[in-house]
C-alpha cells in the first residue's frame, strides 16, 4: 500500500475498492509543532452535569409532592368519613380542609329534602331523558305554594334569552320564601356558556341576568306576594342544583339593598342550599360593597353526593382554600345515598331527592321499632 499525501486517498491493492480517508488539515504553531484541532475536554462533562442537575430537580419536586400528598392521603384513607354509610352524612365545617366523622343524616336530611325538591322543580320538567319529575306535588303536600309567573314580557324575554329558569315558592305557616334556580340542561349552549364564564367572559349570561334583572324583579314582587306578612319574621332562602347552585349563591350576594328605601323591608338571604354546585358563584361580579353587606351572617350549605363529577374538583380546591369560616359561613355536606362509580350518574338531583326521601323513611321506621340498621336504598326510577 502506498500513500500519496495527507490530503489524498489511501490506495490499497488494485483489487480493492477505493476508500476515501478524510484527515484534518495540519496546522503549524509558532513553535513549529504540527497538530490538528483538539476537542474541548469540558464539553461532555458540562452536558453530563446539566443532565444530572435536571434529574435532581425532578426528583426533588417529586419528593416535595410526595411529602405533601402522602400524609393527606393517609389521613383521608384512615378517617371514618372514608367508610361512610348510605344513611350517614359527612360534614366539612366552615374553615376546615377535611370532612368530619359521618353522622346520621336524619337531622340534616330532614332540613335538606324540601330544598332538594325545590331545586328539582326549578328544572321545570325539562329533562334530557324526557321524564317528568313530581316535585311540585310533593312540595304542595308539604305546605309550599309557588308564586305566579311574571307577566312582564320584557323581563321574560331577558331570562328566556339566556335560558334562566327560576321559581319562587313560599310557606305561609313557617313564613319561609325560597328562590330556586334550574341547573344545566346538557344540550343547552347557554347553560354551558354560564358554566364556563371563567374562561369565556361575558356580561350577558344567566349570572348577569340574575344580578341585573331578576334580583330587581324580586324586590318589587316580594311585598305583592307576601301581603300581611311581617317582614321581620320572614326567612328568605335560595337553592339550586349544579349551575342552579351557583346561581343561588349569586342571588344571595347580589340582592339589592338600600336602608333608605322600601328595599329595607325585603329580607337578606338567610341561607343558601346549593346541591352538587358549580364552582362558579359570581361573587366577584357583584359590587364589592353590596356583596360584603349581603355576606354578613349568610350561611351556605354546599351539598353533594359522594363521587359525583364535581366532588373531585371540590376536594382539590378544599386542600388549597378551605370553605369560608364566616361572612359567609360555608359548610359542605357529603351524602352517600346511591353509591355509583359513574360520576355523571352521581350528579343527578332527582336520584338524590328520591334516595334521601327513602332513607328518611327507613330511619323513621327504625326509630319506631324497625330494623336497627338502615336498609339499602332501592334504585330510583328517574334521573336528570
Amino acid at each position: 500500500m502506498r500513500v500519496v499525501d495527507s490530503h489524498s486517498m489511501i490506495y490499497p491493492s488494485s483489487s480493492c475498492e477505493i476508500i476515501p480517508l478524510h484527515l484534518p488539515p495540519l496546522q503549524e504553531d509558532n513553535a513549529g509543532d504540527c497538530s490538528g484541532p483538539l476537542p474541548s475536554p469540558n464539553l461532555t462533562l458540562r452536558n453530563d452535569r446539566g443532565f444530572v442537575s435536571a434529574h435532581l430537580v425532578v426528583y426533588l419536586i417529586l419528593a416535595v409532592i410526595a411529602a405533601l400528598v402522602l400524609p393527606t392521603y393517609i389521613r383521608i384513607r384512615t378517617s371514618k368519613a372514608y367508610d361512610q354509610e348510605e344513611y350517614q352524612v359527612a360534614i366539612r365545617k366552615p374553615g376546615d380542609h377535611i370532612l368530619g366523622d359521618p353522622v346520621c343524616l336524619c337531622k340534616e336530611g330532614t332540613e335538606d329534602l324540601p330544598f332538594a325538591l325545590l331545586s328539582l322543580a326549578a328544572y321545570q320538567k325539562k329533562s334530557d331523558v324526557g321524564q317528568n319529575p313530581t316535585a311540585d306535588g310533593d312540595l304542595i303536600s308539604m305546605g309550599w305554594a309557588k308564586w305566579p309567573d311574571s307577566t312582564d314580557e320584557e323581563f321574560l324575554r331577558k331570562i328566556r334569552k339566556v335560558h334562566l329558569r327560576v321559581e319562587v315558592w313560599s310557606h305561609e305557616v313557617d313564613k319561609k320564601v325560597a328562590v330556586t334556580f334550574g341547573g344545566t340542561v346538557f344540550t343547552n349552549r347557554a347553560d354551558w356558556r354560564a358554566n364556563l364564564r371563567w374562561f369565556i367572559p361575558t356580561d350577558n349570561d344567566e349570572y348577569s341576568v340574575v344580578a341585573k334583572a331578576f334580583a330587581k324583579y324580586f324586590v318589587k314582587a316580594f311585598p305583592v306576594q307576601t301581603p300581611g306578612w311581617d317582614s321581620t319574621t320572614i326567612s328568605l332562602y335560595s337553592t339550586g342544583h349544579s349551575l342552579g347552585g351557583g346561581l343561588a349563591q349569586q342571588f344571595a350576594y347580589a340582592l339589592p339593598y338600600d336602608s333608605e328605601t322600601p328595599l329595607k323591608n325585603v329580607p337578606r338571604v338567610k341561607k343558601v342550599y346549593a346541591f352538587d354546585p358549580s364552582p362558579v358563584t359570581g361573587y366577584y361580579s357583584v359590587q364589592r360593597r353590596l356583596r360584603r353587606h349581603n355576606s354578613k351572617g349568610l350561611y351556605i350549605d354546599r351539598i353533594y353526593e359522594r363521587r359525583e363529577i364535581l366532588a373531585y374538583l371540590r376536594s382539590i380546591m378544599n386542600f388549597i382554600h378551605p370553605p369560608s369560616a364566616d361572612n359567609p359561613s360555608i359548610r359542605q355536606l357529603r351524602y352517600n345515598l346511591f353509591p355509583t362509580r359513574n360520576p355523571l350518574a352521581g350528579h343527578s338531583i332527582s336520584d338524590f331527592a328520591s334516595c334521601l326521601a327513602t332513607q328518611l323513611k327507613h330511619i323513621a321506621a327504625r326509630n319506631a321499632g324497625g330494623p336497627t340498621v338502615a336498609p339499602q336504598t332501592t334504585q330510583p326510577i328517574t334521573s336528570l
